[in-house]
Protein backbone atom coordinates (compact mmCIF):
# COMPACT_ATOMS: atom_id res chain seq x y z
CA UNK A 1 0.00 0.00 0.00
CA UNK A 2 2.84 2.35 0.87
CA UNK A 3 4.54 1.57 -2.41
CA UNK A 4 1.34 2.25 -4.36
CA UNK A 5 0.86 5.65 -2.66
CA UNK A 6 4.46 6.51 -3.35
CA UNK A 7 4.15 5.69 -7.05
CA UNK A 8 0.90 7.66 -7.31
CA UNK A 9 2.62 10.60 -5.66
CA UNK A 10 5.45 10.49 -8.18
CA UNK A 11 3.00 10.32 -11.10
CA UNK A 12 0.93 13.22 -9.68
CA UNK A 13 4.06 15.32 -9.13
CA UNK A 14 5.19 14.65 -12.69
CA UNK A 15 1.72 15.59 -14.06
CA UNK A 16 1.60 18.85 -12.06
CA UNK A 17 5.12 19.80 -13.10
CA UNK A 18 4.24 19.10 -16.77
CA UNK A 19 1.14 21.31 -16.58
CA UNK A 20 3.08 24.12 -14.89
CA UNK A 21 5.79 23.83 -17.52
CA UNK A 22 3.18 23.96 -20.31
CA UNK A 23 1.55 27.05 -18.82
CA UNK A 24 4.85 28.83 -18.31
CA UNK A 25 5.94 27.90 -21.84
CA UNK A 26 2.75 29.28 -23.33
CA UNK A 27 3.07 32.55 -21.49
CA UNK A 28 6.74 33.03 -22.27
CA UNK A 29 6.51 32.18 -25.97
CA UNK A 30 3.66 34.64 -26.74
CA UNK A 31 5.99 36.86 -28.74
CA UNK A 32 4.03 37.36 -31.97
CA UNK A 33 2.09 40.61 -32.18
CA UNK A 34 -1.70 40.29 -32.28
CA UNK A 35 -2.99 41.65 -35.61
CA UNK A 36 -6.71 41.37 -34.80
CA UNK A 37 -7.77 44.53 -32.98
CA UNK A 38 -11.04 45.69 -31.41
CA UNK A 39 -11.51 49.21 -32.74
CA UNK A 40 -15.06 49.97 -31.50
CA UNK A 41 -17.83 48.51 -29.34
CA UNK A 42 -21.21 49.42 -27.89
CA UNK A 43 -22.86 48.33 -24.64
CA UNK A 44 -26.47 47.20 -24.52
CA UNK A 45 -29.24 49.31 -22.96
CA UNK A 46 -28.50 47.90 -19.52
CA UNK A 47 -24.83 48.72 -19.70
CA UNK A 48 -23.80 45.13 -19.00
CA UNK A 49 -23.87 43.34 -22.36
CA UNK A 50 -22.41 44.09 -25.82
CA UNK A 51 -24.47 45.04 -28.88
CA UNK A 52 -21.72 45.19 -31.49
CA UNK A 53 -17.95 44.92 -31.87
CA UNK A 54 -15.82 46.26 -34.72
CA UNK A 55 -12.68 44.23 -35.54
CA UNK A 56 -9.73 45.30 -37.69
CA UNK A 57 -6.88 43.34 -39.37
CA UNK A 58 -3.78 45.38 -38.58
CA UNK A 59 -1.39 42.93 -40.26
CA UNK A 60 -0.21 42.28 -43.82
CA UNK A 61 -1.70 38.80 -44.19
CA UNK A 62 -5.19 37.40 -44.46
CA UNK A 63 -6.64 36.22 -41.13
CA UNK A 64 -8.84 33.13 -40.93
CA UNK A 65 -11.35 34.25 -38.29
CA UNK A 66 -12.28 30.62 -37.58
CA UNK A 67 -8.88 30.38 -35.86
CA UNK A 68 -9.63 33.33 -33.56
CA UNK A 69 -11.92 33.94 -30.59
CA UNK A 70 -13.36 36.97 -28.84
CA UNK A 71 -14.17 35.82 -25.30
CA UNK A 72 -15.81 37.43 -22.28
CA UNK A 73 -14.51 37.24 -18.72
CA UNK A 74 -16.83 34.25 -18.22
CA UNK A 75 -15.10 32.51 -21.19
CA UNK A 76 -18.08 32.85 -23.52
CA UNK A 77 -16.96 33.03 -27.15
CA UNK A 78 -18.80 35.83 -28.97
CA UNK A 79 -17.40 34.95 -32.42
CA UNK A 80 -18.00 31.52 -33.94
CA UNK A 81 -17.60 31.24 -37.73
CA UNK A 82 -17.02 28.44 -40.27
CA UNK A 83 -13.55 27.46 -41.49
CA UNK A 84 -11.95 29.70 -44.12
CA UNK A 85 -13.81 32.84 -43.05
CA UNK A 86 -11.20 35.40 -44.07
CA UNK A 87 -10.56 39.04 -43.14
CA UNK A 88 -8.25 40.83 -45.56
CA UNK A 89 -5.33 43.02 -44.40
CA UNK A 90 -6.55 46.52 -43.53
CA UNK A 91 -10.14 45.28 -43.48
CA UNK A 92 -12.87 45.93 -40.89
CA UNK A 93 -15.63 43.54 -39.88
CA UNK A 94 -18.57 44.03 -37.50
CA UNK A 95 -20.06 41.47 -35.12
CA UNK A 96 -23.55 42.60 -34.18
CA UNK A 97 -26.53 41.42 -32.24
CA UNK A 98 -29.08 40.35 -34.84
CA UNK A 99 -30.75 43.45 -36.35
CA UNK A 100 -28.69 46.03 -34.45
CA UNK A 101 -26.22 47.02 -37.22
CA UNK A 102 -27.64 46.78 -40.72
CA UNK A 103 -25.28 45.01 -43.09
CA UNK A 104 -23.07 43.50 -40.37
CA UNK A 105 -21.16 40.49 -41.72
CA UNK A 106 -21.13 38.45 -38.50
CA UNK A 107 -23.56 37.83 -35.64
CA UNK A 108 -22.54 38.04 -31.97
CA UNK A 109 -23.12 34.76 -30.19
CA UNK A 110 -25.59 34.96 -27.27
CA UNK A 111 -24.03 35.67 -23.88
CA UNK A 112 -25.80 35.27 -20.54
CA UNK A 113 -23.50 37.16 -18.16
CA UNK A 114 -22.29 40.69 -17.73
CA UNK A 115 -19.36 41.53 -19.99
CA UNK A 116 -16.58 43.46 -18.30
CA UNK A 117 -13.64 42.30 -20.42
CA UNK A 118 -13.07 41.02 -23.94
CA UNK A 119 -10.04 38.88 -24.83
CA UNK A 120 -8.90 38.44 -28.43
CA UNK A 121 -6.71 35.37 -28.98
CA UNK A 122 -5.53 33.01 -31.69
CA UNK A 123 -6.76 29.53 -30.77
CA UNK A 124 -4.47 27.79 -33.29
CA UNK A 125 -1.18 29.51 -32.39
CA UNK A 126 -0.44 30.14 -28.70
CA UNK A 127 2.63 32.19 -29.60
CA UNK A 128 0.34 35.08 -30.59
CA UNK A 129 -0.10 37.56 -27.75
CA UNK A 130 -3.58 37.72 -26.22
CA UNK A 131 -5.12 41.19 -26.07
CA UNK A 132 -7.42 41.83 -23.10
CA UNK A 133 -9.74 44.87 -23.24
CA UNK A 134 -11.43 46.27 -20.13
CA UNK A 135 -14.78 47.64 -21.30
CA UNK A 136 -15.91 51.03 -20.14
CA UNK A 137 -19.39 51.56 -18.79
CA UNK A 138 -21.82 53.81 -20.58
CA UNK A 139 -23.77 54.23 -17.35
CA UNK A 140 -27.20 55.64 -18.22
CA UNK A 141 -26.52 56.55 -21.85
CA UNK A 142 -26.67 53.13 -23.52
CA UNK A 143 -26.40 54.44 -27.06
CA UNK A 144 -22.86 55.71 -26.53
CA UNK A 145 -20.20 54.04 -28.66
CA UNK A 146 -16.61 53.58 -27.58
CA UNK A 147 -14.22 54.07 -30.48
CA UNK A 148 -10.48 53.46 -30.49
CA UNK A 149 -8.41 56.62 -30.91
CA UNK A 150 -6.29 57.04 -34.03
CA UNK A 151 -2.82 58.40 -34.73
CA UNK A 152 -1.03 59.52 -37.88
CA UNK A 153 0.11 55.93 -38.49
CA UNK A 154 -3.26 54.29 -37.76
CA UNK A 155 -4.94 53.13 -34.58
CA UNK A 156 -3.45 53.77 -31.14
CA UNK A 157 -1.38 50.89 -29.78
CA UNK A 158 -2.95 51.24 -26.33
CA UNK A 159 -5.73 48.78 -25.50
CA UNK A 160 -7.44 51.38 -23.32
CA UNK A 161 -7.40 54.35 -25.71
CA UNK A 162 -11.14 54.52 -26.48
CA UNK A 163 -13.24 57.69 -26.68
CA UNK A 164 -16.99 57.85 -26.46
CA UNK A 165 -19.05 59.13 -29.38
CA UNK A 166 -22.74 59.19 -30.21
CA UNK A 167 -22.34 59.46 -33.96
CA UNK A 168 -19.50 57.95 -35.86
CA UNK A 169 -18.84 56.24 -39.17
CA UNK A 170 -18.16 52.54 -38.86
CA UNK A 171 -16.83 50.16 -41.44
CA UNK A 172 -17.67 46.65 -42.49
CA UNK A 173 -15.58 45.82 -45.54
CA UNK A 174 -17.04 42.33 -45.71
CA UNK A 175 -15.32 38.99 -45.57
CA UNK A 176 -12.62 38.13 -48.09
CA UNK A 177 -13.98 35.65 -50.65
CA UNK A 178 -11.45 33.63 -52.68
CA UNK A 179 -12.06 33.92 -56.43
CA UNK A 180 -12.97 30.83 -58.45
CA UNK A 181 -10.72 29.40 -61.18
CA UNK A 182 -10.13 32.16 -63.77
CA UNK A 183 -11.43 31.59 -67.30
CA UNK A 184 -8.14 32.59 -68.92
CA UNK A 185 -5.01 30.83 -70.22
CA UNK A 186 -1.31 31.65 -70.16
CA UNK A 187 -0.27 31.35 -73.82
CA UNK A 188 3.16 33.02 -74.16
CA UNK A 189 6.23 33.56 -71.97
CA UNK A 190 9.03 35.94 -72.93
CA UNK A 191 11.83 35.15 -70.42
CA UNK A 192 14.98 36.60 -72.04
CA UNK A 193 14.37 40.06 -73.46
CA UNK A 194 16.31 41.55 -76.36
CA UNK A 195 19.14 43.98 -75.70
CA UNK A 196 17.93 47.57 -76.04
CA UNK A 197 19.45 51.00 -75.62
CA UNK A 198 18.63 52.87 -72.35
CA UNK A 199 15.98 55.05 -74.03
CA UNK A 200 14.06 52.23 -75.73
CA UNK A 201 10.77 51.67 -73.88
CA UNK A 202 9.52 48.87 -76.13
CA UNK A 203 7.75 46.01 -74.34
CA UNK A 204 10.25 43.63 -75.99
CA UNK A 205 13.05 45.26 -73.99
CA UNK A 206 11.77 43.45 -70.88
CA UNK A 207 10.23 40.13 -69.93
CA UNK A 208 6.49 39.49 -70.11
CA UNK A 209 3.78 36.84 -69.68
CA UNK A 210 0.78 36.91 -72.02
CA UNK A 211 -2.74 35.90 -70.91
CA UNK A 212 -5.54 35.00 -73.33
CA UNK A 213 -9.31 35.22 -72.85
CA UNK A 214 -10.84 32.42 -74.96
CA UNK A 215 -14.45 33.34 -74.11
CA UNK A 216 -16.99 35.64 -75.74
CA UNK A 217 -17.28 37.83 -72.61
CA UNK A 218 -14.87 40.23 -70.97
CA UNK A 219 -12.91 38.84 -68.02
CA UNK A 220 -12.07 41.09 -65.05
CA UNK A 221 -8.95 40.14 -63.12
CA UNK A 222 -9.62 41.85 -59.78
CA UNK A 223 -8.55 39.59 -56.93
CA UNK A 224 -5.98 37.67 -59.00
CA UNK A 225 -2.18 37.81 -59.04
CA UNK A 226 0.45 36.54 -61.46
CA UNK A 227 3.09 34.42 -59.73
CA UNK A 228 6.53 33.35 -60.94
CA UNK A 229 9.33 31.42 -59.26
CA UNK A 230 11.92 33.88 -60.51
CA UNK A 231 13.62 34.42 -57.17
CA UNK A 232 11.83 32.45 -54.48
CA UNK A 233 8.90 30.13 -53.86
CA UNK A 234 7.69 32.63 -51.23
CA UNK A 235 5.62 35.61 -52.32
CA UNK A 236 7.82 38.67 -52.81
CA UNK A 237 7.55 41.97 -54.64
CA UNK A 238 9.73 40.56 -57.45
CA UNK A 239 7.62 37.44 -58.17
CA UNK A 240 4.05 38.50 -57.29
CA UNK A 241 2.16 40.93 -59.53
CA UNK A 242 -1.35 42.13 -58.77
CA UNK A 243 -3.90 42.04 -61.62
CA UNK A 244 -6.44 44.32 -59.88
CA UNK A 245 -8.05 46.80 -62.27
CA UNK A 246 -7.10 44.80 -65.37
CA UNK A 247 -9.49 43.09 -67.76
CA UNK A 248 -9.31 41.22 -71.08
CA UNK A 249 -11.83 41.76 -73.84
CA UNK A 250 -13.50 38.77 -75.54
CA UNK A 251 -10.90 36.60 -77.34
CA UNK A 252 -8.30 39.21 -76.44
CA UNK A 253 -4.71 39.12 -75.15
CA UNK A 254 -3.08 40.89 -72.21
CA UNK A 255 0.71 41.02 -71.60
CA UNK A 256 1.84 41.39 -67.97
CA UNK A 257 5.17 43.17 -68.13
CA UNK A 258 5.17 45.62 -65.21
CA UNK A 259 5.31 44.95 -61.47
CA UNK A 260 3.15 46.64 -58.82
CA UNK A 261 5.81 49.35 -58.56
CA UNK A 262 5.55 49.96 -62.35
CA UNK A 263 9.00 48.48 -62.98
CA UNK A 264 9.81 45.71 -65.45
CA UNK A 265 9.07 42.18 -64.29
CA UNK A 266 12.00 39.78 -64.30
CA UNK A 267 11.73 36.10 -65.26
CA UNK A 268 14.46 33.48 -64.78
CA UNK A 269 16.35 32.80 -68.03
CA UNK A 270 17.19 29.25 -66.95
CA UNK A 271 13.56 28.09 -67.00
CA UNK A 272 10.79 28.02 -64.43
CA UNK A 273 7.05 28.31 -63.89
CA UNK A 274 4.33 30.95 -64.07
CA UNK A 275 0.79 30.64 -62.73
CA UNK A 276 -2.15 32.58 -61.26
CA UNK A 277 -3.17 32.83 -57.59
CA UNK A 278 -5.81 34.69 -55.64
CA UNK A 279 -4.87 38.11 -54.30
CA UNK A 280 -3.37 36.79 -51.04
CA UNK A 281 -1.95 33.44 -52.14
CA UNK A 282 -4.53 31.26 -50.39
CA UNK A 283 -5.22 29.32 -53.60
CA UNK A 284 -2.94 28.55 -56.55
CA UNK A 285 -4.95 27.80 -59.71
CA UNK A 286 -3.25 24.64 -60.97
CA UNK A 287 -4.84 24.72 -64.43
CA UNK A 288 -2.90 27.92 -65.17
CA UNK A 289 0.45 26.42 -64.09
CA UNK A 290 2.81 26.69 -67.08
CA UNK A 291 6.45 25.60 -67.31
CA UNK A 292 9.00 27.04 -69.70
CA UNK A 293 12.48 25.68 -70.55
CA UNK A 294 15.81 27.43 -70.26
CA UNK A 295 16.19 30.25 -72.76
CA UNK A 296 19.97 30.56 -72.76
CA UNK A 297 21.92 32.87 -75.02
CA UNK A 298 20.64 31.07 -78.12
CA UNK A 299 17.04 32.07 -77.36
CA UNK A 300 17.45 35.71 -76.37
CA UNK A 301 14.58 37.66 -77.89
CA UNK A 302 12.58 34.47 -78.48
CA UNK A 303 9.30 33.57 -76.76
CA UNK A 304 7.93 30.24 -75.54
CA UNK A 305 4.41 30.06 -77.02
CA UNK A 306 1.55 27.68 -77.65
CA UNK A 307 -0.49 27.12 -80.80
CA UNK A 308 -4.19 26.31 -81.13
CA UNK A 309 -3.73 22.67 -80.11
CA UNK A 310 -1.71 23.51 -76.99
CA UNK A 311 1.65 22.47 -78.44
CA UNK A 312 4.44 24.65 -77.01
CA UNK A 313 7.51 25.73 -78.97
CA UNK A 314 10.07 28.51 -79.22
CA UNK A 315 9.39 31.23 -81.77
CA UNK A 316 11.52 34.13 -82.96
CA UNK A 317 8.38 36.24 -83.46
CA UNK A 318 7.09 37.40 -80.03
CA UNK A 319 3.54 38.80 -80.20
CA UNK A 320 2.65 40.46 -76.86
CA UNK A 321 -0.69 41.96 -77.97
CA UNK A 322 -1.94 39.51 -80.62
CA UNK A 323 -2.20 35.80 -81.38
CA UNK A 324 1.05 33.85 -81.31
CA UNK A 325 3.17 33.76 -84.45
CA UNK A 326 5.39 30.89 -85.60
CA UNK A 327 6.84 32.39 -88.79
CA UNK A 328 10.40 31.24 -88.13
CA UNK A 329 10.31 28.32 -85.70
CA UNK A 330 13.28 26.32 -84.51
CA UNK A 331 13.68 22.86 -86.04
CA UNK A 332 14.93 21.34 -82.78
CA UNK A 333 11.65 22.17 -81.07
CA UNK A 334 9.91 19.09 -82.46
CA UNK A 335 11.07 16.94 -79.54
CA UNK A 336 9.35 19.21 -77.02
CA UNK A 337 6.08 19.46 -78.91
CA UNK A 338 3.00 17.41 -78.12
CA UNK A 339 1.72 14.68 -80.42
CA UNK A 340 -0.52 15.66 -83.32
CA UNK A 341 -4.15 14.44 -83.32
CA UNK A 342 -5.10 11.26 -85.19
CA UNK A 343 -4.89 11.75 -88.94
CA UNK A 344 -2.27 14.49 -88.73
CA UNK A 345 1.53 14.71 -88.71
CA UNK A 346 4.13 17.30 -87.67
CA UNK A 347 5.31 19.44 -90.60
CA UNK A 348 9.11 19.68 -90.17
CA UNK A 349 9.20 23.06 -91.92
CA UNK A 350 6.61 24.85 -89.77
CA UNK A 351 6.31 22.59 -86.67
CA UNK A 352 2.52 22.71 -87.10
CA UNK A 353 0.17 19.75 -87.35
CA UNK A 354 -0.98 18.99 -90.88
CA UNK A 355 -3.49 16.46 -92.23
CA UNK A 356 -2.15 13.52 -94.24
CA UNK A 357 -4.60 14.29 -97.03
CA UNK A 358 -3.06 17.75 -97.45
CA UNK A 359 0.39 16.19 -97.67
CA UNK A 360 -0.67 13.67 -100.33
CA UNK A 361 -2.37 16.35 -102.43
CA UNK A 362 0.77 18.43 -102.29
CA UNK A 363 2.95 15.61 -103.70
CA UNK A 364 3.85 15.45 -107.39
CA UNK A 365 1.95 12.95 -109.59
CA UNK A 366 3.50 9.52 -110.12
CA UNK A 367 4.79 8.51 -113.55
CA UNK A 368 2.60 6.55 -115.97
CA UNK A 369 2.27 2.93 -114.93
CA UNK A 370 2.84 3.73 -111.25
CA UNK A 371 0.62 4.57 -108.26
CA UNK A 372 1.05 6.25 -104.82
CA UNK A 373 1.56 3.73 -101.98
CA UNK A 374 -0.78 4.99 -99.18
CA UNK A 375 1.51 3.64 -96.47
CA UNK A 376 4.81 5.09 -97.68
CA UNK A 377 3.63 7.90 -99.99
CA UNK A 378 6.13 6.55 -102.58
CA UNK A 379 5.38 5.76 -106.21
CA UNK A 380 5.04 2.03 -106.96
CA UNK A 381 4.72 0.13 -110.28
CA UNK A 382 1.16 -0.90 -111.15
CA UNK A 383 2.38 -4.08 -113.03
CA UNK A 384 2.66 -6.97 -110.58
CA UNK A 385 6.25 -7.89 -109.97
CA UNK A 386 5.52 -11.65 -110.43
CA UNK A 387 4.73 -11.13 -114.15
CA UNK A 388 8.38 -10.28 -114.89
CA UNK A 389 9.91 -13.10 -112.83
CA UNK A 390 12.28 -15.58 -114.52
CA UNK A 391 10.98 -19.22 -114.51
CA UNK A 392 12.56 -21.48 -111.88
CA UNK A 393 15.08 -24.12 -112.95
CA UNK A 394 14.27 -27.84 -113.26
CA UNK A 395 13.88 -29.40 -109.82
CA UNK A 396 12.82 -26.05 -108.26
CA UNK A 397 9.53 -24.38 -107.42
CA UNK A 398 8.29 -20.81 -106.68
CA UNK A 399 7.84 -20.06 -102.97
CA UNK A 400 4.44 -18.27 -102.84
CA UNK A 401 5.42 -16.28 -99.74
CA UNK A 402 8.76 -14.89 -100.97
CA UNK A 403 8.48 -15.30 -104.77
CA UNK A 404 11.92 -16.92 -104.70
CA UNK A 405 12.92 -20.27 -106.29
CA UNK A 406 13.55 -23.19 -103.94
CA UNK A 407 14.51 -26.87 -104.48
CA UNK A 408 11.59 -29.28 -104.72
CA UNK A 409 11.77 -31.67 -101.76
CA UNK A 410 10.57 -35.26 -102.39
CA UNK A 411 9.86 -37.39 -99.34
CA UNK A 412 10.26 -40.55 -101.56
CA UNK A 413 13.95 -39.73 -102.03
CA UNK A 414 14.68 -39.61 -98.31
CA UNK A 415 17.17 -42.19 -97.08
CA UNK A 416 16.45 -44.43 -94.13
CA UNK A 417 17.60 -43.05 -90.78
CA UNK A 418 20.38 -44.90 -89.02
CA UNK A 419 19.70 -47.31 -86.17
CA UNK A 420 18.80 -45.39 -83.03
CA UNK A 421 17.47 -42.40 -85.05
CA UNK A 422 13.98 -41.39 -86.20
CA UNK A 423 12.51 -39.09 -88.89
CA UNK A 424 11.27 -35.72 -87.48
CA UNK A 425 7.87 -35.20 -89.20
CA UNK A 426 8.21 -31.40 -88.98
CA UNK A 427 11.68 -31.01 -90.51
CA UNK A 428 12.16 -34.38 -92.30
CA UNK A 429 15.52 -34.62 -90.61
CA UNK A 430 16.86 -37.61 -88.65
CA UNK A 431 17.01 -37.14 -84.93
CA UNK A 432 18.24 -39.36 -82.11
CA UNK A 433 15.57 -41.46 -80.38
CA UNK A 434 15.41 -40.55 -76.66
CA UNK A 435 16.50 -43.51 -74.54
CA UNK A 436 13.50 -45.52 -73.18
CA UNK A 437 10.97 -43.56 -75.32
CA UNK A 438 8.04 -45.73 -76.48
CA UNK A 439 6.69 -43.02 -78.70
CA UNK A 440 10.09 -42.56 -80.27
CA UNK A 441 10.32 -46.28 -81.02
CA UNK A 442 6.87 -46.27 -82.55
CA UNK A 443 7.70 -43.27 -84.70
CA UNK A 444 10.95 -44.84 -85.78
CA UNK A 445 9.10 -47.96 -86.76
CA UNK A 446 6.60 -46.01 -88.80
CA UNK A 447 9.39 -44.18 -90.60
CA UNK A 448 11.30 -47.42 -91.33
CA UNK A 449 11.35 -48.94 -94.82
CA UNK A 450 8.61 -51.43 -95.89
CA UNK A 451 10.73 -54.46 -94.86
CA UNK A 452 9.99 -53.79 -91.21
CA UNK A 453 6.20 -53.40 -91.58
CA UNK A 454 5.42 -56.60 -89.61
CA UNK A 455 7.43 -55.33 -86.68
CA UNK A 456 5.64 -52.01 -86.90
CA UNK A 457 2.19 -53.68 -86.91
CA UNK A 458 3.05 -55.80 -83.88
CA UNK A 459 4.36 -52.76 -82.05
CA UNK A 460 1.24 -50.74 -82.82
CA UNK A 461 -1.04 -53.65 -81.74
CA UNK A 462 0.92 -53.99 -78.50
CA UNK A 463 0.63 -50.26 -77.83
CA UNK A 464 -3.13 -50.28 -78.57
CA UNK A 465 -3.64 -53.28 -76.29
CA UNK A 466 -1.78 -51.58 -73.47
CA UNK A 467 -3.89 -48.44 -73.86
CA UNK A 468 -7.11 -50.52 -73.88
CA UNK A 469 -6.13 -52.41 -70.74
CA UNK A 470 -5.33 -49.12 -68.99
CA UNK A 471 -8.70 -47.66 -69.97
CA UNK A 472 -10.55 -50.79 -68.70
CA UNK A 473 -8.67 -50.47 -65.43
CA UNK A 474 -9.49 -46.78 -65.00
CA UNK A 475 -13.17 -47.17 -65.92
CA UNK A 476 -13.77 -50.53 -64.16
CA UNK A 477 -16.23 -49.13 -61.64
CA UNK A 478 -18.33 -47.34 -64.28
CA UNK A 479 -18.37 -50.40 -66.60
CA UNK A 480 -19.47 -52.70 -63.73
CA UNK A 481 -22.28 -50.31 -62.82
CA UNK A 482 -23.45 -50.16 -66.45
CA UNK A 483 -23.42 -53.96 -66.71
CA UNK A 484 -25.59 -54.30 -63.60
CA UNK A 485 -28.13 -51.91 -65.06
CA UNK A 486 -28.30 -53.91 -68.32
CA UNK A 487 -28.75 -57.32 -66.61
CA UNK A 488 -32.35 -58.17 -65.78
CA UNK A 489 -33.23 -57.97 -62.10
CA UNK A 490 -35.09 -60.72 -60.31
Amino acid sequence: MTLRVGVMGIIFSFFVSSVVAAISTTSTTSSIENDLLITAYQRDEYGTGVQFIQLYNDGESVLDLSQWSVRTGRDENLMSVPDKTYLAPGGHIILSVFGKVAGASLIIMPHSHSVNTLTVSNISDHRVKQDAYTLKSSKFVYDEIWQRTTTLSGYSSSLSSFNTTTSAEFFDDGLYIVNSEPLVNIVEIYPYASNCDPFDNSILCGDYVKIHNPSAESVFLDGYTLRTDSNSTERTASNTFSLDGLSIEPYGYLPIWQSDSVSRINLTNSGGYVWLEDAYGLVAYEKTMTAYPSAGSTHQGWSWATDNINAWAWTVSPAPFTANSFNVPEASNVSSLGECPTGKYRNPDTNRCRTLEEAVNALASCDEGKFRNPETNRCKSITPAAATLVPCKQGQERNPETNRCRNTVSTNALTTCKAGFERNPLTNRCRKIPEGSVLGSATSALDSPPGNSITSIVLIATLASAVSMYMLYEWRAELLLAARRLLPTK
